[in-house]
């Protein structure tokens, strides 16, 4: 579990990762096709609740980011 200031943290983080990524395609464009690979990143951020948890809850679920 993390408090709003940190998935903030964290959400910058993975913004900083896609610009670096970003940089290094534009960087690589240069080479020939023969020196580059296909590759995928992908970063999500979202609530999450293990189901077993989400059984025991007393109160609905309230919390939101």
């Amino acid at each position: 579990m993390l408090s709003r200031s940190s998935t903030l943290r964290l959400h910058e983080a993975m913004e900083g990762l896609t610009r670096l990524l970003d940089e290094l395609v534009a960087q690589d464009l240069a080479l020939p096709t023969a020196e580059r690979h296909g590759v995928s990143l992908f970063i999500g951020l979202r609530p999450w609740e293990f189901s077993a948890f989400t059984q025991l809850r007393r109160m609905p679920r309230e919390k939101f980011f």
